[in-house]
């Protein structure tokens, strides 16, 4: 069985994504579409490790998304998830950091969180550092407001299917359900998943194509158990 998971780049967004992805930071063939979890864009800057070390928490910083960001938190180092059982089991190549923006690049708020890999982080340099002292000392009300500013991130974990009926997407969840029984409440890892969807009379249909169902599993906040993602929610997609 080589169940390709589809994306795991944190979000809302991915849930309702009409395509299938995966690839957050975590992503491979069947459903990989964000690049959080996947390997680096092959146009990605490599950036030295040294650098990395100069990013840390509450800095403001710029990433690939625009606007000015502070660093939350990093990621603790985890794994990746894997396609198969029979696949080597790797560490995804981070840092990974949790970012929060407060303005976008005309300098108005925006607020909004993300996760991005070091190598599309920097600090800012000293233009941008001036007019965020200067944002700042004029807009206390704005800053408060940041200051508690929450917006958890989701990562996704989409494994697809070529069912060859719409009926049987629920025959599906319920079987991989039934393997799991009550796990899913306590958190299960990416392995977990794959050995649940092994014993299934599905099995043969993961990572298939074309593809026309998905099993959707949702990461909280990035939670992570002895370095392995850790899942608690499962929903059936039919696409």
């Amino acid at each position: 069985m080589n169940c390709s998971p589809g994306s795991v780049e944190s979000d809302a967004q991915l849930r309702d994504t009409p395509e299938p992805c995966y690839a957050p930071e975590w992503r491979w063939p069947a459903f990989f579409e964000i690049k959080v979890y996947s390997r680096h864009p092959v146009m990605a800057v490599v950036v030295p490790r040294d650098f990395h070390m100069s990013v840390k928490k509450n800095d403001w910083v710029r990433s690939y998304s625009a606007g000015v960001w502070r660093v939350s938190s990093e990621v603790p180092s985890h794994f990746e998830p894997r396609a198969s059982l029979k696949d080597p089991k790797e560490l995804y190549d981070g840092p990974l950091f949790i970012l929060k923006r407060l303005v976008n690049n005309k300098w108005t708020k925006a607020f909004a969180v993300e996760t991005a890999h070091a190598d599309f982080v920097k600090p800012l340099n000293k233009a941008d550092t001036k007019k965020l002292e200067s944002f700042i000392s004029q807009n206390a009300d704005i800053l408060s407001d940041f200051e508690t500013y929450d917006q958890p991130l989701d990562s996704i974990l989409n494994i697809g299917f070529a069912l060859k009926r719409k009926t049987d997407l629920t025959k599906l969840r319920n079987a991989v359900a039934q393997e799991l029984e009550e796990e899913i409440e306590n958190g299960v890892t990416c392995d977990r998943i794959l050995g649940a969807i092994a014993k299934t009379s599905y099995a043969e249909f993961c990572g298939e194509t074309p593809q026309s169902a998905t099993l959707q599993f949702v990461n909280f906040g990035h939670e992570i158990r002895r370095r392995e993602l850790i899942y608690r929610k499962m929903v059936g997609l039919d696409f």
